[in-house]
């Protein structure tokens, strides 16, 4: 079963079997979901949320591998993220489509009254709680639950990283420096639980200082930005949309005051550096505020005095600012360009239409030519559009157009003029070896040349000075 493992082989070979059931099951279970909305009947021994012991087994089975190898338990732990979390549990307020005949019937009606229509027996006490007000559940998830409590303090000291360590002890309050693939899979699976479980789920999830520790986690990982995603979404989406007992999880583990003291320190960064988890921390502060704003009179109580003046504090100050800067596109930041006009020193990004620049261009037109060579000048120094420009500029950068007047043709040889000198450095010109036909393509850019067409093959070879057993046959 996985328990005992030798060599490295027999350690793969469990790891790819255990990937291969997960695949197996998950798909199994996802067309399982489909029967009930279709009044027919789940088998037993298919329901994984009836009869869920064999995920206990390969849980603890990859538990006890872990120190050689994670990758089981990543697997498992995928699973149960799926069976907790899945939209196939719940039913859809989508149209009906895709054969799905029976869902509009369905929804709106009370979880005993689509149970009835049906023809599943009445919920029991353990398995209403599960079943979250905002999220009507197809299958409950409360056995699935029960069984993983047991094993909730082995999968904190992974959080924690001691296995990692190999110090085979924890201490209180201490998180690894490091994340992993392992450590951020066992972080998905708690913010599912803290998310989606019932109440004793809640309860000991409290007692055991996850929620803390997924804060310890989320400031002792400054660059570990899919660990952010993770749990500040979590955050966000429990204070949203969550229930009462996910909020109360949070609340309990201190996010409060850990998230504005989190605030002054990203706020107050010496060296001006904006820090990675900034954005991060403005997420859940907005979220948090929002949320005590809205909270009930008779319940406000239960917040400090002392963290809502300086939330609201923060709504009036940087957190108002940051709110004012989302709601505007690039938030408010414009692209700085160095390029500008010689008039109403506008950037030269709002002068420069590329559809229409490319549209004269094709017909030849003087103004859009006129831009374009502009766009050619250097930056630091662009001359008055009427003012010819001398060679002496020319040498200093500027293209060496006779006049940006006159008519399309007049133009295109002062372009070809620029791109000969652009193309053609100094050095090159003084350098004897340098060959008359790359001066010559240097300059062809914008209008053909007068050179006559290459002759054949036989003829090139003539002029390379190839051997006769270089030349083709």
């Amino acid at each position: 079963d996985g328990v005992e493992v030798g060599g490295d082989h027999e350690l793969r070979s469990g790891e790819d079997g255990m990937l291969n059931v997960v695949v197996v099951m998950k798909s199994i279970t996802h067309k399982v979901l489909q029967m009930p909305k279709h009044n027919m009947t789940v088998p037993t021994f298919l329901n994984l949320y009836s009869v869920p012991l064999v995920l206990g087994e390969m849980l603890d089975a990859a538990l006890n591998i872990c120190e050689k190898s994670c990758q089981a338990l990543c697997f498992v732990l995928d699973l149960l993220i799926d069976l907790l979390t899945t939209k196939e549990n719940t039913f859809s307020t989508e149209p009906d489509t895709n054969g799905r005949i029976y869902e509009h019937l369905l929804v709106g009606m009370s979880p005993n009254s689509r149970r009835n229509l049906m023809g599943m027996s009445p919920p029991s006490g353990a398995e209403q709680k599960s079943i979250l007000p905002g999220r009507t559940m197809i299958m409950g998830t409360h056995r699935i639950e029960a069984l993983l409590r047991s094993r909730y303090p082995k999968l904190t000291i992974i959080l924690r990283g001691d296995l990692a360590c190999n110090s085979g002890k924890h201490i209180p309050g201490h998180v690894s420096a490091r994340v992993g693939s392992t450590r951020l899979r066992v972080t998905e699976f708690f913010v599912a639980c803290l998310r989606h479980g019932g109440e004793e789920t809640q309860s000991i999830l409290c007692k055991l200082n996850v929620p803390m520790l997924l804060w310890e986690l989320f400031r002792s990982n400054p660059l570990c930005s899919m660990l952010h995603c993770v749990i500040s979404n979590s955050v966000v989406d429990c204070f949203k949309h969550g229930t009462d007992i996910s909020r109360k999880s949070w609340m309990e583990g201190n996010l409060i005051p850990n998230l504005l003291q989190c605030w002054d320190e990203v706020y107050s960064s010496p060296d001006g550096w904006s820090s990675g988890i900034r954005g991060h921390v403005i997420k859940m502060m907005d979220t948090i505020a929002t949320f005590v704003a809205s909270f009930p009179a008779e319940q406000m109580s239960s917040i400090d005095p002392e963290l809502r003046e300086k939330i609201q504090a923060l709504c009036d100050g940087e957190l108002g600012h940051a709110r004012g800067l989302e709601a505007l596109p690039l938030g408010g930041e414009v692209p700085h360009s160095s390029v500008k006009t010689n008039s109403d020193d506008e950037e030269f990004a709002d002068v420069l239409d590329m559809e229409d620049l490319i549209e004269g261009l094709a017909r030849q037109e003087s103004e859009p030519i006129q831009r374009y060579s502009k766009y050619l000048l250097t930056p630091e120094q662009v001359p008055d559009i009427d003012t010819p420009i001398d060679s002496q500029d020319a040498h200093q950068g500027f293209v060496p157009l006779t006049s940006l007047d006159g008519p399309p043709e007049r133009l295109i040889a002062g372009l070809n003029e620029t791109a000969a000198e652009v193309a053609v450095p100094e050095a090159s010109r003084s350098n004897p070896d340098y060959m008359e036909d790359e001066q010559l393509s240097a300059g062809n850019y914008l209008e053909p040349t007068s050179q006559p067409p290459p002759g054949p093959a036989e003829d090139r070879m003539e002029t390379t000075g190839l051997s006769s057993a270089e030349k083709l046959p």
